[in-house]
């Protein structure tokens, strides 16, 4: 799946991999949820891309998906 790929990245700190994924599957139209972005977020917070990550809180919510509890400590712990 897409969030296991995204989480992939993370593991091998490949946030700009991470964002790729991200890309293409709003480009394939298919159902972004918040495990991906949380996913998307994490591993561009390990590499310090807080700028990154403020954009994919933005994305999140023109996605019409609602940031719970656990984006929103990810976001804080990546910035």
């Amino acid at each position: 799946t897409y969030s296991s790929a995204i989480s992939g990245c993370d593991r091998v700190n490949e946030w700009q991999r991470a964002l790729d994924v991200v890309a293409t599957m709003g480009q394939v139209v298919l159902e972004h949820n918040a495990f991906t972005y949380n996913s998307a977020i994490i591993a561009c917070g390990k590499a310090g891309k807080w700028q990154i990550v403020l954009g994919l809180l933005a994305d999140l919510g023109q996605a019409v998906l609602q940031p719970g509890i656990i984006i929103y400590s990810t976001v804080l712990q990546a910035v």
